[in-house]
């Protein structure tokens, strides 16, 4: 599925821990999907710093893509 989104940046970033005690370091990575029913939308998924390879970062996109496809696939039929 990598061929149907393009990354379009990355931006390093802080966050609140979820816990409330403090800031944790994370990353934005934005993307574009380029095929599909969800073709052309924008979108963004944060991970922690030391969730930041190329593996998580996919499996996050993807399923995320995967969300984005079927919402945009309702009312369809």
């Amino acid at each position: 599925m990598a061929d149907s989104y393009k990354i379009t940046g990355q931006k390093q970033n802080v966050q609140i821990s979820p816990a409330g005690a403090g800031f944790e370091n994370v990353w934005d990575i934005t993307y574009k999907v380029t095929s599909g029913p969800a073709a052309n939308t924008v979108g963004t998924v944060t991970v922690l710093d030391a969730d930041h390879n190329a593996k998580y970062v996919q499996q996050a996109i993807e399923e995320k893509i995967a969300t984005l496809a079927a919402v945009a696939s309702l009312g369809g039929k």
